[in-house]
């Protein structure tokens, strides 16, 4: 069995859960819009979105639980159509810059994920006539509208300027280059330094060491 997953829940979470199953039942089965709008609040009432971002979701869901009624769609159907547009509406809202390519294709992946009979990837909840009309629907609503909605939902967007001259960025590079050096000459003469005292402690302790040394003949060691 494919899990599938609705707002709000996770992917990982079935279409079948509990909450999101009756609050779907209750928008296919009223004819009530002030009902269909509180059920689609409670859907969409865990998300941490701003204030507007809020209000356009709730208008997206809206709308599309009025199409799937109008449309016959089942439960499942219906909450297939749900998590597609919670999908796309995450992808519009995930950065301030234009996606629309990305959320379009993202669309197109769910859309095949709900309408195509391939177990485990995807389980076809639609039909292909189902999903012509969800596409169509889409493309004339939510894709029709994608750039208000980015507008709408981006806050003020600030780039600070940082202007230099040529010959300043020059100056700084120099000064790097000869800190640079400088502590490379620092490395390489600390290197040369010990170099020489390990040399002269080598030398004395052969001197120290042959028979006819005074140090040796006075028992004298030099080891450090």
């Amino acid at each position: 069995e494919t899990e599938l997953y609705t707002m709000p829940y996770s992917v990982a979470e079935r279409v079948s859960a509990e909450p999101v199953q009756v609050l779907v039942h209750r928008v296919l089965t009223t004819r009530d819009k002030a009902e269909i709008l509180t059920c689609v609040k409670q859907l969409a009432s865990e998300r941490q979105d701003s204030a507007a971002e809020n209000q356009h979701y709730i208008d997206i869901l809206y709308h599309l639980a009025l199409f799937c009624q109008k449309e016959g769609f089942t439960t499942e159907k219906t909450a297939a159509a749900i998590t597609i547009a919670n999908g796309v509406w995450n992808s519009c809202v995930s950065t301030p810059f234009n996606n629309f390519d990305q959320a379009f294709e993202e669309f197109e992946e769910a859309l095949i994920k709900y309408s195509v009979h391939r177990p485990p990837m995807s389980v076809a909840i639609l039909s292909l006539k189902e999903a012509k009309s969800l596409l169509s629907y889409f493309q004339s609503t939510f894709f029709a509208h994608f750039k208000m909605y980015k507008y709408a939902c981006t806050t003020a967007q600030s780039l600070a300027l940082n202007m230099r001259s040529d010959d300043e960025v020059e100056a700084e590079q120099h000064v790097e280059v000869g800190n640079n050096k400088i502590q490379g000459t620092e490395s390489t003469a600390s290197g040369e330094s010990e170099k020489r005292l390990r040399q002269s402690r080598e030398s004395s302790q052969k001197f120290s060491q042959r028979p006819n040394s005074p140090l040796a003949s006075k028992g004298v060691s030099i080891n450090k």
